[in-house]
């Protein structure tokens, strides 16, 4: 009886650290900081942000959302660019949202859309 429970204990401590293994293996360790956005006067928007931890492999992926929620991602941006120009998204006119965030592209592929 005493080692069935020892067997389960240890099961069940095994299964909670396979769980979080993924989670510490594949998290970011931050996300881009200090979102700027600039309205011009047609309405097109330039985001910047910064981000400490980029490497070559960084890409940042931009969300808009303009009062259906975010869909997106709007595009991507590979490293070392900081910055997106929308043009066309008539923020003279409308309410706009964005977010962005930072990923590792896998090697050998093409981060820009």
């Amino acid at each position: 009886m005493y080692i069935c429970v020892m067997r389960l204990r240890f099961l069940t401590y095994l299964l909670f650290l396979m769980c979080l293994l993924p989670v510490r293996v594949f998290a970011q360790t931050g996300q881009p900081a200090a979102l700027c956005a600039d309205v011009g006067p047609n309405g097109e928007v330039l985001l910047s942000w910064e981000y400490d931890a980029a490497t070559s492999a960084t890409v940042y992926d931009i969300f808009r959302d303009q009062g259906l929620g975010f869909v997106g991602p709007l595009t991507s941006i590979s490293f070392p660019d900081l910055s997106y120009n929308d043009v066309g998204a008539g923020a003279d006119q409308n309410s706009i949202r964005y977010y962005v965030t930072a990923r590792d592209a896998p090697i050998g592929s093409i981060a820009d859309t």
